[in-house]
């Protein structure tokens, strides 16, 4: 499942609790949705606003209900 990851995002200079954050894991699951198909979530798995060393988003596996 796809992974990504950015070191110093823009978003925890605009909003440094990472509230922001949220905008690019919904912007990475609709170029996944729109380039392969996916329609699960991405998860933000590691984040900048709590210590982490960049952000990180994981793609967590489509729910097998929603089929």
């Amino acid at each position: 499942l796809p992974v990504a990851r950015v070191a110093d995002p823009i978003a925890i200079h605009a909003t440094p609790d990472g509230a922001a954050c949220a905008f690019y894991g919904a912007g990475l699951a609709e170029l996944l949705r729109l380039l392969v198909g996916y329609e699960g979530a991405m998860l933000h798995t590691a984040c900048r606003a709590t210590g982490a060393a960049g952000c990180e988003w994981r793609a967590a596996s489509p729910d097998p209900r929603h089929h």
